[in-house]
């Protein structure tokens, strides 16, 4: 069912508050259907374990289990690497993790800007003009709820002013900041 254009803050509110609690797989799920996002096959728990191995990196809880639950979707913005394209992000300026993160999407395309994640499970924009990883959330948890938000102003969702204007506000409310 087409999800409708919302009339109220709440309407843009993420369908889950972590990843994990009981229902957020049915919530997120009939959320992005309803936006028509297309959604990829998931990963196999062993996939996402070898994966982790290749890596010598243990992946935050919240990500093993979106990428077991949904693999890797394309919010429009925010897309979620595939399993094989996310690698340790070397040496940051400005991030005092020296090889301590993970790139787990893509922001804007080809741009050449990612979200990573830190081994305590903290988001970091990595932006290569300039140079810079500057923390923008707690958790893989918030970099998919925002992109829930986004949806309803993206591709998939309406060109509104008013509906932008809400997106801000919520995002606000939520996050403390607007990305």
């Amino acid at each position: 069912m087409p999800i409708e254009k919302p009339k109220t803050k709440e309407m843009m509110r993420p369908p889950f508050l972590y990843i994990g609690e009981p229902g957020w797989k049915s919530k997120l799920q009939s959320f992005l259907e309803s936006f028509g996002v297309p959604l990829p096959a998931p990963y196999s728990n062993n996939e996402v374990r070898a994966r982790q191995g290749e890596l010598d990196i243990v992946f935050p809880d919240s990500l093993a289990i979106f990428l077991a639950d949904f693999g890797s979707v394309s919010f429009d913005y925010i897309e979620i690497l595939p399993l094989s394209d996310m690698t340790r992000a070397n040496e940051v300026p400005g991030s005092g993790t020296s090889g301590n993160l993970l790139t787990v999407a893509s922001a804007g395309g080809n741009t050449g800007n990612y979200f990573a994640l830190s081994r305590e499970g903290a988001c970091y924009f990595l932006s290569n003009h300039p140079s810079r990883a500057e923390r923008r959330l707690k958790s893989f948890d918030d970099l998919i709820r925002i992109a829930c938000i986004d949806l309803f102003t993206s591709y998939y969702g309406w060109d509104d002013k008013e509906l932008i204007q809400m997106r801000v506000e919520v995002m606000r409310e939520i996050f403390g900041f607007v990305l």
